[in-house]
């Protein structure tokens, strides 16, 4: 029987064991019944101790894969079972009134896709504060350990969050900014098509209000590069971004922030012709703060909205969205846990953005 297993011993052990044992049983090579062979066998033939064999084994045992018959034996118990139960972990903060629609929608897509593929969505509420959420929800790890969940759904996430979401022992999948994660959003190609648009239409001066912090993701790094690439312009006062934590730690809300950020922008002594506003919950208060300054669109300052299908963006003014499909991002999150449960690789997907017109209803 081959057991061939070259272990880098930079990264931990016992995960590079267990994915190689998860793997041989999910491919059937060791098949439902199967005695493997001893941990001291295994460790010899891997060159590392019986210790790192038995924790890689035990954790492969809290999934179901193999059960641990004491001075018998380990034994193979997988039925390559289908996926019944599925968290969906979201912290309290996303479902106020006030914060982001899109989320919210996600949520709802996330739970439609679920029972539309047989099922059963468990919804998992991180009431805890921002600065306490470092650390696995004590019910989630519960139900992980009970196995009465089998996989896990994030519908956004961040560095905080997966400092644990990544160390679960059950398939996972989440939204991110940041552009190496399995379903990221394409800043790059957001930015190229609003640049793009706004530059066709004779913008020379672009201004960007995004509500997420430059550290989760490249979206302001890929603005000011694609403002130089167009040959226009751009300054500091004009790219107004979240600060770190804005909308995790304090009571503030998109609506508000888009508001305060284009009233400081047209405080400046130019103001940009051309305006970028993402996501689509910041649009509310940009536009009424343009509304309060006077300021008319298109005439004055073109704009590009980000928006999300399914979910009404009101508007007076002329705009071009840039739009993204929240059922697809749903269908992919449900695509990656299934992927990840059967034992195959998952790609990282970039979820792109169409453009529309207001002019086209």
């Amino acid at each position: 029987m081959d057991l061939e297993l070259q272990l880098i011993r930079s990264q931990s052990l016992p995960k590079q064991i267990a994915t190689h044992v998860r793997q041989r049983i999910r491919d059937g090579r060791w098949r439902t019944g199967e005695q493997i062979p001893p941990a001291k066998k295994l460790a010899r033939l891997w060159g590392t101790d019986p210790a790192t064999v038995h924790r890689a084994l035990s954790s492969i045992a809290r999934e179901g894969l193999v059960e641990r018959k004491p001075h018998v034996g380990t034994f193979v118990c997988y039925h390559q079972p289908t996926l019944e139960t599925v968290g969906i972990y979201v912290a309290a903060r996303h479902l106020r009134p006030e914060a982001s629609v899109f989320v919210q929608c996600l949520i709802d897509e996330l739970q439609m896709e679920l029972i539309r593929q047989g099922m059963e969505p468990r919804f998992l509420v991180d009431t805890r504060r921002g600065d306490e959420q470092g650390t696995v929800l004590p019910e989630l790890a519960r139900a992980i350990e009970l196995r009465e969940l089998q996989a896990v759904i994030s519908p956004v996430t961040s560095n905080l969050l997966l400092a644990w979401q990544e160390k679960l022992t059950v398939p996972v999948a989440y939204l991110s900014s940041r552009g190496h994660d399995p379903l990221t959003i394409d800043h790059g190609q957001f930015v190229e098509l609003a640049v793009t648009t706004l530059a066709r239409q004779g913008c020379r001066r672009l201004g960007l209000v995004g509500a997420y912090s430059p550290e989760s993701g490249d979206l302001y790094e890929r603005f000011i590069d694609g403002v130089a690439d167009a040959g226009l312009l751009t300054r500091d006062g004009w790219i107004i971004a979240a600060t770190a934590g804005q909308f995790a730690s304090q009571r503030s809300d998109h609506a508000r922030f888009g508001y305060e950020s284009v009233k400081r922008m047209w405080a400046e002594a130019e103001r940009p012709d051309g305006l970028i506003v993402t996501p689509d919950g910041v649009t509310t208060g940009a536009v009424m703060a343009l509304m309060e300054l006077g300021v008319r669109a298109p005439d004055d300052v073109r704009l590009v909205l980000q928006r999300n299908t399914g979910i009404p963006l009101p508007c007076p003014f002329q705009a071009d969205y840039l739009c993204l499909d929240t059922p697809a991002v749903a269908a992919a999150l449900v695509q990656q846990l299934q992927d990840q449960h059967a034992g195959r690789s998952v790609a990282v997907t970039r979820v792109r953005h169409s453009l529309s017109s207001s002019q086209e209803g």
